[in-house]
């Protein structure tokens, strides 16, 4: 597919159902347009040969595998904004509260049956 005549022609052919494809993997119309952009400018930027038959099936699998690779990273920085975000929180918890929990905390490891046990938890965190 090195004409570039012949990949106009598949835009106008298949920027539908590509974007539409895209769409309903993101939700987000900005990207999808982003992903099908990126798909058509790297077949300008690196020709491939795609036979007529098979082109729809090589671009939609293309948009379905930059969508995947959107989500993925969406996923990632989510997860390390949560982190981060976590990481910030530095509330500190009043004192008398700590000690109404540590009261709350000895009191049910003293139902802790057999004694053994209270004794093996009370010496791993004292």
């Amino acid at each position: 597919m090195t004409d570039q005549k012949k990949l106009e022609k598949l835009f106008r052919q298949h920027y539908r159902q590509m974007y539409r494809l895209a769409t309903m993997l993101l939700h987000d119309d900005a990207e999808s347009k982003d992903v099908v952009h990126d798909i058509f400018a790297h077949l300008l930027d690196d020709p491939k040969d795609l036979k007529e038959e098979t082109a729809v099936h090589y671009l939609l699998t293309s948009v379905r595998n930059r969508c995947l690779n959107v989500i993925r990273s969406r996923q990632i920085q989510e997860r390390v904004e949560h982190l981060y975000l976590l990481d910030l929180d530095t509330t500190i918890t009043p004192t008398e509260r700590l000690e109404e929990e540590l009261k709350a905390l000895y009191k049910g490891i003293d139902q802790l049956e057999p004694p053994v046990c209270r004794d093996i938890i009370m010496q791993h965190f004292l």
